[in-house]
C-alpha cells in the first residue's frame, strides 16, 4: 500500500472544483498529480475536436508523471468531475517522495513498461497493415499545403468509450489556400472531376444505411490508474455511422441554433443535399437566400466570404445552465477577460453524427468553443487558447489581428448570438492562416462553419465550408510527414469518406472508406463503419450508372472488401 498521509505532508497540495480543467492537451508541465480525494476524467479532443473521454481516475490514481520525468507537453487533457484535492509532485519533492515512497516509483515503472508494450504492438500492427496493403489508401492529388504531423499521445489505464445513444446523419467539407490569410473564395458548388457526371443524377438515387457505431479509443498524458495498467492508442475515434449528411432545417433557440427537431434524417437524404447547385431546389427554382445582408462594416472587412450573411439567432439564458463564467488571459496582449466556459458536467451526449459531430440534449457547445480576445481579437479553440509559441506571440503583438479589421467591433453579448460565433470561427481562421497554417486544425474550423451554416438553413454555404474542411483534411492525410495509429487513420480515412460523399465524389468516397478497414487490427466498431459505408458508396455508383444506361460496375482494386 502507498501512504497517501505521507505523501501528503511531503507534497504539494492543490484543490479544484467540479468542471475545472487541471490542464489542457498540449500545455507545458512539469508535476504529476497523486488524486488524494474525489475523481477526474481524462480526455482527448478528436481530430474533428470534440472531447472524448478515455479514462475516469479515483483516490490513489495518478497521471501526468511523463511530463515531470521528460518535460514533454501534456498529451491529454484532465477535468475535475468533483471536488478534488490532488497531491502535486515536481522536480523539488521528487526524489524525497520517492525515496519514502519505493511502491509509487514500482507502480509507475509498471504502468510505463505496459505502455511501451502495447505502443511497440501497435506499431508492429499499423506497419505490417500497410506494408501488406498497399493499395488500400487512395492515390494523392497534388499539393503545395503545409502538412504538421499528427501527435502520438498515450493512456495508462483501460479507456472508457463514449457510448453512443442514436446515430443520425453529418456534414462536412473542403478549403483555402494555407497560409491566405483573408477568405475571399466565393462559394462553388458545382462537383469537378470524374465524378460530375455521378452528381447530375444524385438526387434520384436512395441511400440506405445500416447504422453501425464507432468506438473512442484514446491519448492521456500517461495516465496510471491504481492498477497500473497501460493502454496506448493516438488521438481518439469518436462514435460514428450510418449516413453522411446532415441538414437542419429548423431553429431551436434554447439549443444555440439546434439541428431539426424532426430527428434522424431520412435515409434518402444520403445521397446528396446538393446537387450541382445547393441553392437551387429539384424543380430547378432558385431557393431565396437566407438571412439578411451584413452590415456595410462587415461586408467591407474581408474576414467573410462571400455568400455570408446576418442570420438574427441567438442563444437564450437557458444556456447558462451548461456554462460558468470564468477569467483567462490572451496570450499574446496579456489583457484578462471574462469567458463563458462550458460546464461539462451538465452535458448529456444524444448522438454523435456520422461525421463526428456531437449532438447534446438542449445545448450547443458550438457556441461556446471559441475564445476571443475583446482588445487584439486573437481568437482560437478553447483548449488551444494558451498553446501559442514565442514566435506566434511575437508576431501578433507587432500586427494584432485587430489592426486588420479596425471596423469589426467585436464583443460576445449574452445571450450571444449566431453572427458572433461565425465572426469568432472566422476570426480563428483569419488566425490560423495568418501564423499557424496547420491544415488539420484549420480543417476543424472549417468543418465547425460547415455545421453552423447547416444550422441556420444556409444550405450553399454549408456546403462552400464542407468543401474547405475536405480539402484541408485532405492535405493533412496526405501530409508526408504525417504519423497516427490505426484507429486515427481509420477515422481520418472515414471522415474523408463522408465528406467525398456529401460532395457527391462517391468512388473517392469508396476509396476513402476501404482505406478505412483495418486489416490486422484496428478498431473492429470502425471497420464494420467503414465497410458498411463502402457499400452504401459502391450501390450509389452502381445506382447512378444504371441511371445513365451503364451497366458496368464499379472497377474493383487490390484490397476490395
Amino acid at each position: 500500500m502507498i501512504a497517501i498521509g505521507q505523501l501528503a505532508q511531503a507534497g504539494h497540495l492543490r484543490e479544484f472544483e467540479a468542471d475545472d480543467v487541471i490542464f489542457q492537451e498540449g500545455d507545458a508541465g512539469q508535476e504529476m498529480y497523486i488524486i488524494l480525494a474525489g475523481q477526474v476524467e481524462i480526455f482527448i479532443h478528436s481530430v474533428d475536436g470534440f472531447p472524448i473521454v478515455v479514462a475516469t481516475l479515483g483516490p490513489g490514481d495518478f497521471f501526468g508523471e511523463m511530463s515531470l520525468l521528460e518535460e514533454l507537453p501534456r498529451s491529454a487533457s484532465v477535468r475535475a468531475l468533483e471536488r478534488v484535492i490532488l497531491l502535486a509532485i515536481n522536480h523539488e519533492n521528487f526524489e524525497s517522495i520517492f525515496s519514502h515512497q519505493p511502491k509509487l516509483v514500482f507502480k509507475i515503472m509498471k504502468g510505463m513498461s505496459s505502455r511501451i508494450r502495447q505502443l511497440n504492438e501497435e506499431l508492429r500492427r499499423l506497419k505490417q497493415d500497410r506494408h501488406s496493403h498497399p493499395a488500400t489508401l487512395p492515390a494523392p492529388a497534388p499539393s503545395d499545403a503545409t502538412t504538421a504531423p499528427a501527435a502520438t499521445d498515450s493512456v495508462a489505464g483501460t479507456p472508457i468509450r463514449p457510448s453512443v445513444a442514436a446515430i443520425s446523419s453529418g456534414s462536412a467539407g473542403s478549403s483555402i489556400a494555407a497560409g491566405s490569410p483573408a477568405v475571399t473564395v466565393p462559394p462553388s458548388t458545382s462537383s469537378t472531376g470524374s465524378n460530375s457526371s455521378l452528381a447530375d443524377v444524385a438526387h434520384s438515387v436512395a441511400d440506405p444505411v445500416a447504422p453501425s457505431a464507432g468506438v473512442a479509443h484514446s491519448v492521456a498524458d500517461s495516465v496510471a490508474p491504481s492498477a497500473g495498467v497501460a493502454h496506448s492508442v493516438a488521438d481518439s475515434v469518436a462514435p460514428s455511422a450510418g449516413v453522411a449528411h446532415s441538414v437542419a432545417d429548423s431553429v431551436a433557440p434554447s439549443a444555440g441554433v439546434a439541428p431539426s427537431a424532426a430527428g434522424p434524417v431520412a435515409p434518402s437524404a444520403g445521397v446528396a443535399h446538393s446537387v450541382a447547385d445547393p441553392a437551387t431546389s429539384s424543380a430547378g427554382a432558385v431557393a431565396p437566400p437566407v438571412g439578411t445582408p451584413l452590415s456595410p462594416a462587415a461586408a467591407d472587412s474581408g474576414l467573410f466570404p462571400e455568400g455570408h450573411r446576418q442570420y438574427n439567432v441567438s442563444t437564450t439564458v437557458k444556456d447558462d445552465v451548461y456554462l460558468f463564467d470564468k477569467k483567462t488571459a490572451c496570450p499574446i496582449c496579456n489583457h484578462n477577460f471574462d469567458i463563458k466556459a462550458i460546464r461539462a458536467s451538465k452535458q448529456k451526449l444524444k448522438r454523435v453524427d456520422p461525421d463526428f459531430r456531437q449532438r447534446f440534449e438542449d445545448f450547443e457547445p458550438l457556441w461556446y468553443m471559441i475564445w476571443v480576445c475583446p482588445n487584439c481579437y486573437y481568437a482560437n479553440f478553447n483548449f488551444e487558447y494558451s498553446q501559442l509559441t514565442e514566435v506566434v506571440k511575437k508576431r501578433f503583438r507587432t500586427n494584432p489581428i485587430r489592426l486588420s479589421f479596425p471596423r469589426l467591433g467585436f464583443q460576445y453579448s449574452h445571450p450571444r448570438t449566431v453572427d458572433q460565433v461565425f465572426t469568432a470561427y472566422y476570426l480563428t481562421l483569419f488566425f490560423l492562416q495568418s501564423g499557424m497554417p496547420d491544415p488539420s486544425r484549420i480543417a476543424k474550423v472549417w468543418l465547425r462553419i460547415s455545421w453552423l451554416y447547416d444550422d441556420v438553413g444556409d444550405k450553399a454555404m454549408s456546403q462552400f465550408a464542407a468543401q474547405k474542411a475536405l480539402e484541408f483534411f485532405r492535405q493533412a492525410y496526405y501530409g508526408s510527414n504525417r504519423s497516427a495509429s490505426i484507429d486515427q487513420d481509420q477515422r481520418l480515412s472515414i471522415l474523408l469518406g463522408e465528406l467525398s460523399m456529401r460532395n457527391n465524389e462517391y468512388e473517392e468516397a469508396m476509396k476513402f472508406f476501404r482505406g478505412g478497414i483495418a486489416r490486422r487490427g484496428g478498431n473492429p466498431s470502425l471497420n464494420r463503419q467503414a465497410f458498411d459505408r463502402y457499400q452504401d458508396a459502391k450501390r450509389i455508383v452502381i445506382d447512378i450508372k444504371t441511371a445513365q444506361g451503364k451497366t458496368e460496375e464499379p472497377a474493383t482494386e487490390e484490397g476490395e472488401p
